[in-house]
């Protein structure tokens, strides 16, 4: 059964198709303004879009949404970004960036003139945000907010969030207002011109109905198509017209390196005159080759889809330098992904770095050497941060606890009082800088230091102290300086008036006996004068004449010595021959007299022979013996020497005169004697007992100096001991050096005092156990005992259980008690052992360190046999020498 064709009416055919028309129209108007509705707001996102990749984030980074933001130079690029903008999107009003803080709404920056009515300020709250501004910041997500009404007036805003490239947090929104009213009029505008294309549309159907229906359609494809392409036209002006506004480089490359598009802060980077210069062009050949294959590796990730911040180095076409930071993303462009890149050039920061990096290190190398530590204190809170080196002056680590009272505790206690009365009254109070130099103790050694503060206080606005900023700078070495400076000062002044003192004193010297000669030299002329009296002349001429030359020799001897050109010559000598000479040539002066002159030698004849200067041995003995005649009106004066164990010396201060024996002069005399403020002195240039006795007794003060001199030159040292009214004992020792026959003669001696004290009780401190038992043998020929122990507590106690112990050999460097502290503690309950210090360190001091302590003597590691058994002979071949009233 066959259907049949129903043919309508051309009328109602054409009413159909008018109504069909009509219905497409309406629903053709519908569709256009959701169509041009959504066009216009992706069109407004994906300019916001567009801007917000190349906005400068790290520009962005600097700042806080505060007042203070505006005095940055990141604001002002901010702010002149989003100037531009708005002067290139002329239907968008502002262009502004807000970021959200305790869940309020801030702005960083707008688009207005700072004198703009309608400038929102860094800082400012903008307490009339929509739900969208906090959707957008909340979600992460670009939105186009509905119209809403604010102060400014109805809007409508692309709102498109800026995320840390890191993190991946929202940090900020971007925000574009346009008018709602020219939204929606451009919206109706659309529609309008929507229906009037219906209308024209019906009208051209009615007049042309009987044309081609598919004219029409192709008219209208056609249409669409140039809106489509207008469209794209005017976006790409506008992306064009932000890129080459934007002060810093953008640029565009393709998936092969090409460059496609760059602006003219980046054509004026890269050396090029213009973009068809470089179009085309690969941009790895401008990266330098230290960084070309990093910048290469970091392309490739931007073209597979990686969002990516590269530093590096590029060498522009001229030749230039440039340290540039580059952030790229992927971009679809004409269809393919390319490379879109931010590149701002650092290489001003990059100088200022490696400047403060230099810097840092000079001001580190500095404080080092000048010993410049730095430190902040929390005047709040009461704690404080130092510098390494500050940690170093005040002897601390990082795990000290940095704490006010730990600060005061550092400032020695005679200090602290001073230091903290200056601290409040003219720090706080009257707010003037700290500069002071006091004494503190460190705490890792408990030693003194001088330093150096300076330090200033900073208030707040309720005018409260909040934290002290300064330096601190170890000065000890220039307080010693300027305390040998004072002294050597003062000597000097002490030395130009001894010399004045001297020179007055020498004109008197030279002028008594000139006058002795020359006066009765004249007297001799005289022809009446008897033979007697003639002779009488003669003597007092030779005698001042005399006195004369040995003023003379003092003064060429004494010139010598300061000049260095007083030379020592060895030769054998006998001593006791030196002794009985000097006390043969002063003997006739006793004559007669109320005093007497003895000598002593106690050298046998085998051991008379020793290699030293003769002459200057004279010399001193010479000057010994005047000097006792001079100060000794009636009385008894001794010259002699003993042969005894020599000192040990420190191993550095060890010279070739350094034997285990040396001989011991003495001149002692029951004379004036000396007052004890005039004993370190009596051996200077210049002096006598007191410069007011030069003019009571004749002499220019130069023997004693000379003598010692002379003694110092041997390798020996001179001393006195004197009490003011009861007379004086000179001292004074030189090497013993008489040939190795006579040096065995004198071991064997000890050997054999050593067979004959063998009934000693020994106990040997000594924590080495080699040690102790090379002593424990060397020592078995004294001892009817040895005792051992292995460290202070030990020797302590065997010291406290055996009160009769004879001999302690005590080792310094032990564990638990050092030997220092171990003698202290027996001599509190034992006064009578001979106690014997040994260490290995043997330094200048160390001596005296162990009989301050309370050690009767001091031997050097190694120990030697000759050394140890001189020691024992000191000791123990007559009775125990202690002081009874040591404590």
């Amino acid at each position: 059964m066959f259907m049949r064709k129903i043919k309508l009416p051309k009328v109602a055919l054409q009413k159909i198709v008018l109504f069909l028309i009509l219905i497409s129209g309406v629903i053709y108007i519908h569709y256009t303004w959701i169509k041009f509705k959504n066009s216009q707001a992706n069109e407004a996102l994906q300019i916001a879009k567009s801007i917000e990749a190349a906005f400068p984030k790290e520009e962005l980074k600097m700042l806080e949404a505060k007042p203070t933001d505006i005095d940055k130079p990141q604001y002002q690029v901010i702010k002149k970004a989003l100037k531009a903008i708005i002067h290139v999107n002329p239907k968008a009003r502002f262009a502004y960036i807000f970021t959200k803080r305790n869940g309020k709404i801030y702005f960083f920056a707008d688009s207005e003139p700072a004198e703009s009515k309608d400038c929102s300020p860094p800082g400012q709250e903008y307490t009339e945000a929509d739900e969208a501004s906090y959707r957008a910041f909340n979600t992460g997500k670009e939105i186009i907010s509905p119209p809403y009404t604010d102060r400014w007036g109805t809007w409508v805003s692309a709102l498109i969030p800026i995320k840390d490239e890191i993190t991946g947090k929202t940090i900020a929104v971007y925000g574009m207002d346009f008018d709602a009213k020219s939204w929606v009029n451009s919206l109706l505008v659309e529609v309008i011109k929507s229906s009037v294309l219906i209308v024209l549309l019906l009208l051209a159907i009615l007049f042309l109905f009987r044309i081609k229906d598919k004219n029409k359609i192709l008219k209208h494809d056609i249409y669409i198509q140039k809106q489509a392409e207008q469209a794209l036209i005017e976006s790409e002006y506008r992306l064009r017209t932000i890129i080459e506004a934007e002060p810093e480089c953008i640029k565009i490359v393709d998936a092969e390196g090409r460059l496609i598009l760059m602006n003219p802060a980046g054509l004026s980077i890269i050396g090029a005159d213009s973009m068809e210069q470089v179009t085309g062009q690969e941009v790895f050949k401008l990266i330098s080759p230290e960084h070309r294959k990093a910048f290469i590796r970091m392309h490739k990730r931007v073209i597979a889809g990686e969002s990516v911040q590269l530093e590096f180095e590029l060498v522009g076409l001229k030749g230039g330098r440039y340290w540039l930071e580059t952030n790229a993303v992927p971009m679809e462009y004409h269809g393919n992904i390319v490379h879109l890149a931010h590149t701002r050039n650092i290489t001003e920061r990059k100088r200022a770095e490696e400047l403060l990096k230099n810097s840092e290190l000079f001001l580190k190398e500095t404080q080092t050497i000048a010993r410049l530590g730095t430190y902040v204190l929390n005047l709040e809170n009461g704690t404080w941060t130092s510098s390494n080196i500050l940690d170093v002056i005040l002897g601390i680590n990082t795990d000290y606890d940095k704490s006010t009272l730990n600060w005061t505790s550092i400032v020695h206690p005679e200090w602290r009082p001073k230091i903290l009365n200056y601290f409040r009254n003219e720090v706080l109070v009257r707010k003037c800088k700290f500069d002071k130099e006091y004494k503190i103790i460190r705490k890792d050694d408990n030693e003194e230091r001088w330093v150096h503060g300076l330090g200033e206080v900073f208030f707040n606005e309720e005018n409260q102290p909040i934290k002290m900023i300064g330096t601190i700078q170890d000065i000890t070495e220039r307080k010693h300086i300027e305390e040998e400076l004072i002294i050597a000062k003062e000597k000097a002044e002490e030395s130009d008036r001894l010399k004045s003192a001297f020179l007055t004193n020498m004109s008197h010297e030279i002028r008594t006996p000139m006058n002795g000669i020359l006066g009765f030299a004249e007297l001799l002329k005289e022809p009446n004068l008897t033979g007697e009296e003639q002779q009488e002349c003669i003597n007092i001429i030779e005698k001042s004449g005399t006195r004369m030359l040995n003023i003379i020799n003092d003064i060429i001897d004494i010139s010598k010595i300061e000049s260095g050109l007083m030379k020592v010559s060895l030769s054998e000598t006998n001593i006791n021959e030196q002794i009985e000479y000097i006390y043969t040539f002063f003997k006739p002066e006793f004559d007669g007299a109320d005093k007497q002159l003895s000598f002593k030698n106690t050298l046998p004849s085998d051991r008379v022979m020793i290699k030293t200067d003769r002459e200057k041995i004279y010399a001193i003995l010479t000057n010994l013996v005047k000097n006792a005649i001079k100060f000794t009106p009636k009385g008894i004066i001794e010259v002699g020497c003993n042969l005894k164990p020599a000192e040990p010396k420190p191993e550095h201060i060890a010279s070739v005169h350094d034997q285990s024996f040396e001989l011991e002069f003495f001149v002692k005399d029951t004379g004036n004697g000396i007052r004890q403020e005039q004993l370190e002195i009596i051996f200077e240039r210049f002096r006598q007992g007191s410069e007011t006795l030069t003019k009571n007794y004749e002499g220019a003060g130069l023997g004693l100096s000379i003598s010692k001199a002379f003694v110092e030159m041997l390798g020996g040292k001179i001393w006195v001991e004197s009490e003011l009214g009861k007379g004086s004992i000179f001292y004074f020792t030189i090497p013993y050096n008489g040939g190795q026959e006579v040096m065995d003669g004198i071991k064997n001696d000890y050997l054999v005092d050593a067979k004959q004290n063998q009934n000693l009780k020994i106990l040997i401190a000594e924590d080495d156990k080699v040690s102790a038992k090379f002593l424990e043998k060397t020592l078995a020929l004294f001892g009817k005992e040895i005792l051992k122990a292995r460290n202070g507590v030990e020797a302590v106690e065997a010291c406290r259980n055996n009160p009769d112990i004879d001999l302690v050999l005590m080792d310094i460097q032990m564990p638990e008690m050092d030997g220092y502290a171990t003698t202290r503690q027996i001599r509190q309950f034992n006064k009578s052992a001979i106690i014997i210090a040994q260490t290995a360190y043997a330094l200048l001091g160390d001596r005296e360190k162990a009989i301050d302590a309370g050690c009767n003597d001091y031997i050097s590691k190694p120990v030697k046999k000759e050394q140890l058994m001189a020691l024992l002979q000191k000791y123990f071949k007559k009775a125990k020498n202690i002081d009874p009233n040591y404590n």
